[in-house]
């Protein structure tokens, strides 16, 4: 089974970007799943219906949020229905949203999606791996390929989740920081592995928006917008590639997409159990 995961999506550039290459890769690449994260998908943060609509359009089977995921209140009905996006799982019981979906193709396939939440730094959550250690026998009554977003600012807390989780789920993908990391890999359990996916939008600022307004904040404190960037525009995210029998990762290869010239760059491929020392393809 073949999936693409897309890091974070930040305002219309990114929602662009997508529009432009899930299709065109999802031939090119014969994929089984699209899953993106888009909780900064409507003008910077959150999700506006609208842009649901546009992304499933497009081609995105799933969608996995983060911790803006209720910056739009307009978005709480597709949350509660039946609709292929999860809310962080390991947000208050009282929270509205599924904790996790249970996808399906045409091909027979079936892969189930998790978000959760990291602690540091971050809104205080539950724990996020007591939280998918009891939905896991839940989910696995439906499927055994089993994608988590991480969303979260800590590495080495995203690192207790590979660790912890290392042969119980297909694929731990980190998002949230924005920023491309170069740790993908396999890990000897079979479960895939990435800190950081990076993010889809505009590269020439900070994190998706324009630098200026940004770096003056920090100079003087005085409040202002922090407007999307649109140059530059790139998508990146990692091909993974799971035994559906087993549910076990076999390769995850990092990708960038970008606008000028439509073309997909591999940026670092890891097949098969973690080495050490091993090298990208």
């Amino acid at each position: 089974m073949r999936l693409l995961f897309i890091g974070d999506i930040v305002g219309t550039p990114g929602l662009k970007l997508i529009k432009q290459a899930v299709p065109a890769l999802r031939a090119e690449q014969s994929l089984d799943f699209v899953i993106a994260n888009a909780e900064n998908v409507a003008s910077g943060s959150g999700m506006y219906p609208s842009n649901f609509h546009a992304l499933r359009r497009a081609g995105v089977d799933g969608l996995t949020m983060g911790d803006h995921v209720f910056r739009r209140p307009d978005i709480l009905p597709i949350l509660t229905s039946g609709e292929p996006v999860v809310k962080p799982a390991n947000f208050p019981s009282d929270a509205p949203g599924k904790n996790f979906a249970v996808l399906k193709n045409e091909r027979g396939h079936s892969l189930a999606i998790v978000s959760l939440l990291g602690r540091l730094f971050m809104k205080a959550v539950d724990c996020p791996l007591r939280t998918l250690d009891l939905l896991l026998p839940e989910i696995r009554k439906q499927t055994t390929n089993i994608l988590v977003d991480f969303h979260a600012e800590a590495t080495g807390e995203k690192y207790q989740a590979r660790h912890y989780f290392a042969g119980r789920v297909s694929a731990i993908v980190g998002t949230h920081t924005h920023v491309v990391t170069a740790d993908a890999q396999v890990t000897p359990e079979g479960t895939a592995y990435i800190s950081d996916v990076g993010m889809t939008g505009g590269h020439a600022g900070i994190l998706g928006r324009k630098a200026k307004p940004i770096v003056e904040h920090a100079l003087n404190m005085i409040p202002t917008n922090f407007d999307v960037e649109e140059e530059d525009p790139r998508m990146n995210g990692v091909l993974l590639e799971i035994d559906e029998n087993t549910g076990k990762a076999l390769s995850i290869q990092q990708i960038e997409w970008t606008q000028q010239g439509s073309q997909l760059m591999p940026l670092r491929t890891c097949s098969g159990p973690l080495l050490k020392n091993a090298n990208p393809d």
